[in-house]
């Protein structure tokens, strides 16, 4: 190579200086934060226009039903355990700041406690939501849909539908309930004690009104929101086929047919109803909890290498770098919870 080659080759600065100094790797982090920032922004957007959207209640039409956007018999959002999720994810962010300036002032160990803190509390917030996932996949939310739950249950563990409901609206009438599941019945013969008291297969097997009975249109006049479940997961068992939606009809208006115990066991044969609330808090949050335990690898693997003396008042750009990162995680989180669990 000629000398006028050497002359002509530019090295590649490590940081620029201006108005704003910077690292290539800041540089880089920035361009990713700033793209996956669109990415939430992309589901935010979805989850706001599905929301607003979707009606207010449940609206039975003589040919359709429509089921609101988190009906009051759905399993609860634990606003509280969530908060305080939330206070541990914001304090890790303290934590975050504390190792990076521990680290500038060359305070070795304390630098690490720091980013080791950090990482505790991006564990203990996945864990959290694992157990949040869990306790709503008992409860019969899923990405898949709503499970119908039991009409009345006091076990605390799987209470009923008139348990949720009057749990979280004391207006609501063991008839509106009924309604809303199972669809509309004539219950003008009942006085005020038996409409107080009545049980799902006491309503369940009162004659209803089908669409077209003349031309065998089993599908009810006056739906509810049974009338829109169907097996979540098709599967196969024993070789036989699992049942469609006309199969599901049919099963219910057989004649002298027990209703409530044909229905019952298809709701526990795992009959759902489709809900937009469901999958979109799957898919916000199992987005963002993503996020997270890729930001606890991150922090163990700056951790890692602040043993080995890697870091110090010197060199500590990248243990920024990560906290721009577990920074913006904890931003993003502080939107979601706002909008899911508190508007």
């Amino acid at each position: 190579m000629s000398h006028d080659d050497h002359h002509h080759e530019l090295p590649i600065p490590e940081s620029y200086e201006g108005d704003f100094e910077f690292t290539n790797g800041k540089f880089a982090m920035w361009l990713f934060l700033i793209s996956d920032a669109m990415a939430f922004i992309g589901f935010l957007g979805a989850y706001m226009v599905l929301r607003m959207s979707t009606t207010a209640d449940i609206s039975p039409t003589p040919e359709e039903v429509t089921l609101s956007w988190k009906p009051d018999w759905a399993p609860e959002l634990d606003l509280v355990a969530t908060g305080l999720n939330t206070f541990v994810l914001i304090i890790s962010s303290v934590t975050m700041v504390k190792g990076l300036a521990a680290f500038q002032d060359g305070l070795m160990n304390r630098a690490k406690m720091f980013i080791l803190a950090t990482a505790a509390g991006g564990i203990f917030f996945v864990g959290f939501q694992v157990w949040e996932w869990t306790h709503l996949i008992h409860a019969g939310a899923t990405m898949s849909g709503l499970q119908i739950p039991e009409f009345d249950n006091d076990d605390p563990h799987h209470l009923g539908a008139v348990q949720r409901a009057a749990a979280n609206n004391p207006d609501r009438t063991r008839l509106s309930i009924a309604q809303e599941l199972y669809g509309g019945r004539d219950t003008s013969a009942w006085d005020d004690g038996k409409l107080a008291s009545f049980t799902m297969a006491d309503y369940v097997n009162l004659p209803m009104e089908l669409l077209d009975p003349d031309r065998g249109d089993p599908r009810p006049k006056y739906p509810g929101v049974v009338h829109m479940a169907s097996f979540s997961i098709p599967t196969v068992e024993n070789g036989v086929p699992a049942q469609n939606l006309w199969d599901l009809y049919d099963a219910r208006n057989e004649e002298d047919v027990d209703r409530a115990a044909v229905l019952k066991q298809q709701v526990e044969d795992g009959a759902r109803v489709s809900n937009m609330f469901c999958s979109t808090i799957f898919v916000l949050t199992g987005f963002h909890g993503l996020h997270v335990f890729i930001g606890v690898i991150y922090l163990w693997i700056i951790f890692l290498r602040a043993r080995k003396g890697v870091y110090g008042p010197t060199h500590n750009s990248p243990v920024e770098i990560a906290g721009l990162y577990w920074h913006f995680v904890d931003l993003v989180w502080v939107l979601l919870f706002m909008f899911i669990y508190l508007l």
